[in-house]
C-alpha cells in the first residue's frame, strides 16, 4: 500500500474483493471458503484476507488466495479472464450492480459496467503499488505453491 498517498489507521478499508472482470462473476475461491458463515469482517478470510497492518496501524497489505482460480487455468485449461480488484464493507453481500456512468480505464481491458454489489457500499479508499513500481519490494507479488507428485 502506498502510505505517501492515503491516510493511514482506521480509515483504510478492512477488506478487498477480487472478481472477474469480463463476466462479473466472484471466484470459485469465494465459492469454497469454509469461513463464509463468519460475521463480515471475518468472513472469507481464506480468500480475502483482511488488511494486514503494521506496527503503527497503517495498512501494510492484503493477501488473496486464489489457489482453485490459477489451478483451474492450469488443470482445466480455463479461459483467462482479466480480474478486478474493489474495496468492500461486507464481503458477504453479493451480486453486482448496474453502474450509472460507464468506466472506460484502459482501451485493452473489457468496458466496466457493472461492479460487485458489496463495492457500492464502501466509502473507504486504497492506493495499491503494481507491478511496475521502482521499489521492488513494493511490487504486486504471484507466490505459487505447488507440490509434486512422485
Amino acid at each position: 500500500m502506498d502510505q505517501n498517498k492515503i491516510e493511514g489507521g482506521d480509515t483504510e478499508p478492512e477488506r478487498i474483493t477480487i472478481y472477474n472482470l469480463k463476466n462479473n462473476l466472484v471466484l470459485a475461491d469465494y465459492i469454497i471458503d469454509p469461513t463464509s458463515g463468519n460475521e463480515p469482517v471475518n468472513a472469507y478470510t481464506n480468500h480475502l484476507g483482511r488488511l494486514e497492518r503494521d506496527s503503527d496501524g497503517n495498512g501494510d497489505y492484503y493477501k488473496i488466495n486464489i489457489t482453485s482460480h490459477i489451478s483451474s487455468l492450469i488443470n482445466k485449461d480455463s479461459t483467462n479472464a482479466p480480474l478486478g480488484l474493489i474495496v468492500s464493507q461486507n464481503v458477504l453481500i453479493n451480486g453486482f450492480q448496474k453502474l450509472d456512468t460507464l468506466l472506460d480505464a484502459n482501451p485493452d481491458l473489457p468496458t466496466i459496467e457493472t461492479v460487485p454489489r458489496n463495492s457500492v457500499f464502501a466509502h473507504e479508499g486504497t492506493v495499491l503499488y503494481g507491478n511496475n513500481t521502482v521499489d521492488e519490494q513494493k511490487r504486486l507479488k504471484l507466490q505459487i505453491y505447488y507440490i509434486e507428485e512422485n
